[in-house]
């Protein structure tokens, strides 16, 4: 496994979580449950990154897929110039915190570090926490007009003065040298991110017109070598595939497919759901490789005759690129195909990667995750015990 990958997780005040914590996680991770227990919760939590407004535009990123379009707009010139940007007047966090007076916190581990790192995101109020020993990054919280989320990143040898200048402004003074202040806009500095950037979750909709050849572009077309790769890996679900490329149709790029004794080449799409899906997935695998890599409804338009050899291919990709995978599904049959296909003489080795999380919403509303092993997991189908998760009580 990666340096970056986790092996430890919490977040608290997320969504419908007061605190969710994953333990002792693998390289292949299955989180199970029932719809509507947050399943695709905990993968957009995963989004989180250390730098904070990344981690801010990552989150942002989710309420689009769900329809949520809030962003700044542009107000444009006669020249095409910019004349004003209008901000919305709804802070987007509201949709993303369960308590807005209270922080969303994560905490995590990563692989080569022993001791927890903390990520805090305030919503609200201002809040001074200052301790002792100081950490980097220290939040104080929104401003009052719900545009930015306020951090500091601080060092030794001691904290900055803040206070009200005499017009009840809030200011920061800084008179110990080695201290520096930085303001993250809550909308300012998602103009571009909102359709820019990484965003290593796949959800459960088909990749956009142009997003298919465009992935396939950067992490295929310009290397024979990934290209052969790319076709054998598909082989699992078009065995007569020989080839891949990208043309015009109608004006825009497509992906077309090339297969044994037909001369013309076909748009992926014409192959159905699965093909397109499966390759997407491993696009994004080559593309965040020593990362992780979040995917909603693993098992989304794939049989269940070809479950265990799509899991299979995608497995030994993901370990081939030190990708540390989430997935999600609800299904019974997934997550027998996901046991099997460590079965096999050839993925023995990886047993001791693969974990399966199964939510559970007590009688209380609270939501935990039970962390099955392989051979927790392996014994629990055997016996018919239910592991799919879902509502106590």
């Amino acid at each position: 496994m990666s340096k970056e990958h986790l092996t430890y997780f919490k977040v608290e005040n997320f969504k419908r979580f007061d605190s969710l914590e994953l333990t002792d996680i693998g390289q292949f991770n299955l989180v199970v449950g029932d719809n509507n227990v947050g399943k695709t919760s905990v993968l957009e939590a995963l989004l989180f990154d250390t730098d904070r407004r990344k981690c801010l535009a990552n989150l942002h990123k989710t309420l689009f897929l769900k329809g949520l379009n809030i962003r700044p707009k542009m107000v444009y010139g006669p020249k095409g110039e910019v004349v004003e940007v209008q901000y919305p007047e709804e802070n987007f966090l509201r949709y993303l915190i369960k308590d807005l007076e209270k922080s969303l916190n994560i905490e995590f581990v990563l692989r080569d570090k022993a001791g927890k790192e903390t990520i805090s995101i305030l919503s609200s109020g201002y809040r001074q926490d200052f301790e002792d020993e100081y950490s980097e990054e220290s939040f104080l919280g929104k401003s009052p007009d719900n545009r930015y989320v306020r951090f500091y990143v601080a060092w030794p040898p001691g904290p900055p003065h803040k206070g009200y200048d005499e017009d009840g402004v809030f200011i920061d003074y800084f008179d110990d040298e080695g201290w520096g202040a930085e303001v993250s806009g809550l909308y300012e500095h998602l103009l571009q991110a909102t359709t820019n950037g990484d965003f290593p979750l796949i959800s459960t909709s088909l990749p956009g017109n142009g997003s298919l050849p465009k992935a396939y572009f950067e992490q295929v077309d310009l290397s024979r070598k990934e290209k052969k790769q790319l076709i054998e890996d598909m082989r699992f679900l078009l065995p007569e595939i020989e080839d891949f490329e990208v043309r015009k149709i109608g004006g825009e790029d497509q992906l077309l497919v090339g297969m044994k004794g037909i001369d013309e080449l076909m748009p992926i799409s014409i192959f159905g759901e699965s093909v397109t899906r499966a390759t997407h997935i491993l696009l994004e695998i080559s593309k965040y490789r020593g990362k992780r890599l979040m995917i909603d409804e693993i098992d989304t338009g794939i049989h269940y005759s070809r479950m265990k050899n799509f899991l299979k291919t995608i497995f030994q990709i993901a370990d081939k690129n030190e990708v540390q995978l989430f997935m999600t599904t609800h299904s019974l049959e997934c997550q027998q195909a996901f046991a099997e296909v460590f079965e096999a003489p050839d993925m023995i080795q990886h047993q001791a990667k693969a974990k399966q999380f199964s939510l559970i919403e007590n009688e209380n509303g609270q939501v935990i995750a039970n962390m099955h092993n392989f051979e927790q997991l392996q014994y629990a189908l055997e016996i018919g015990f239910d592991t799919r998760g879902g509502r106590q009580g």
